[in-house]
């Protein structure tokens, strides 16, 4: 299933809300380091500049990170392992009192064996110096992140600290091409300084289309949007979210009728000779009807997984269990979005324990009264035939199979099936593997 996060605790990426796109960065590779601003020092001595000769690592994290906390330990092997050539400094983001931060740090003990520091936070609560002078000036927007500063006092390396170990070991070793990384990493930030334009750009859109309830033109800036990614799923969240909006069934019914006389109109003119060209500046007659069979499916999937939502969040078990059997043997039983939500509704930690105690954000909380336990067969015939279909490719897909694994008692598998799902292209790695510690048993917070 994939997972709406949020910027609190526990998450393998904590957004900074007030980070805003810069497109000329002032702190950058080969860039001089810009100076510490703290307010105070909880653990070492303070540290006033970067002297040449020496080099830094400036870890910015904060104490409700646990990605950040988990990386800790590691970071202590690191300053021990290279103490003669390495300072690590670890810049608190987001503590407005200093003494949860020193609470912090003294149950750690020798486990967080490096230099702490605060920094200020802002007044607005929604930055700090910190943020001001490093994240916001490389286009960095979540921690955790580290600044590795070379003996000639510049940035050498900007990164996640779990990517940390490599680059560290060449920059003391002298063998660190800096040139090659500036390269790559440039051409990353460049791709998503694009990405936030675009992103900014139809969520604007979005955001007055659904503020005028305009529900055609926000079905259509989902469109542009999708096309403009290239990511069906940006367009099928938000159709999703319009069809929430519009709160009627009937009106996804006819969205789906309207885009299939579209495609009538589109084949016919097909057949009559229309080029491709002439009815929608596709390059060629099969991908105009690649376009309308994904169409089809894309809008067939949704209207199928709204009336699941709508059984679900009503309390209709009865209809929502007799509509997902009929639909996973038969319609949908190749519609892998459908199925994975069947198994999610099913087994996912819908219920608000298992949300603090798992850290997900679930916007379909579990009926009243909700008992999973006569459809968790339903659920492991959904997922496994979901993951199937996906060939195990599909992170999200495999969340769910793991849920079912654990709401069936199987913890081990559950833990199994989850690191593999931290592997896949779509999933967020610290947070997957930090489920899969928490279904096994093996999940501890550094900070206690």
């Amino acid at each position: 299933m994939k997972i709406q996060y949020k910027p609190i605790l526990a998450y393998a990426l904590v957004f900074i809300a007030s980070v805003q796109q810069i497109h000329a960065q002032s702190v950058a590779i080969g860039s001089q380091a810009p100076k510490l601003q703290t307010t105070r020092w909880v653990k070492g001595s303070a540290i006033t500049e970067f002297k040449n000769g020496r080099i830094y690592v400036v870890d910015l994290w904060a104490t409700w990170c646990i990605p950040c906390v988990e990386r800790i330990p590691r970071l202590t092997e690191l300053q021990k392992k290279y103490e003669s050539d390495v300072t690590i400094i670890g810049l608190d983001i987001g503590e407005q009192e200093h003494g949860a931060l020193e609470s912090f740090v003294q149950k750690m003990g020798d486990k967080m064996n490096y230099a702490v520091a605060m920094t200020k936070i802002n007044t607005d609560a929604q930055s700090s110096d910190a943020i001001d002078t490093w994240m916001k000036p490389a286009g960095i927007d979540a921690i955790p992140a580290a600044f590795v500063i070379d003996r000639d006092g510049k940035i050498a390396w900007i990164g996640n600290p779990v990517d940390l170990d490599g680059p560290l070991e060449s920059i003391v070793k002298g063998t660190f091409d800096r040139s090659s990384f500036k390269e790559k990493y440039e051409a990353v930030q460049h791709k998503k300084e694009e990405q936030k334009a675009t992103a900014a750009k139809y969520n604007d859109a979005l955001k007055k289309a659904f503020e005028a309830k305009d529900w055609e033109k926000a079905l259509q800036v989902a469109d542009e949007y999708q096309k403009a990614t290239g990511e069906p799923s940006i367009g099928s969240r938000w159709r999703t979210k319009v069809f929430e909006s519009i709160g009627d069934l009937s009106k996804v019914q006819a969205y789906v009728n309207e885009t299939l006389r579209k495609t009538s109109d589109a084949l016919s003119a097909y057949a009559s000779g229309v080029k491709p060209s002439d009815s929608g500046g596709v390059s060629s007659a099969l991908d105009a009807l690649n376009e309308i069979d994904k169409s089809i499916a894309n809008q067939a999937s949704l209207a199928r997984i709204q009336r699941l939502k709508i059984y679900f969040v009503s309390g209709d078990i009865d209809s929502f269990t007799k509509y997902a059997e009929q639909m996973v043997s038969g319609t949908a039983k190749d519609d892998s979005e459908f199925l994975n939500k069947v198994a999610w509704y099913i087994a996912g930690p819908c219920d608000v324990e298992t949300n603090k105690a798992f850290f997900y954000y679930i916007d379909t909380p579990c009926p009243k009264g909700f008992n999973r336990q006569p459809l968790l067969p339903l659920a492991k015939k959904a997922s496994e035939r979901a993951v199937e279909l996906t060939k195990r490719g599909h992170g999200g897909y495999l969340d769910s199979m793991a849920w079912v694994q654990f709401r069936l008692g199987n913890k081990a598998e559950a833990a199994k099936i989850e690191r593999e799902a931290s592997l896949k292209p779509d999933a967020v790695k610290e947070f997957y593997e930090m489920v899969a510690k928490k279904f096994d048993g093996t999940f501890k917070n550094p900070g206690g």
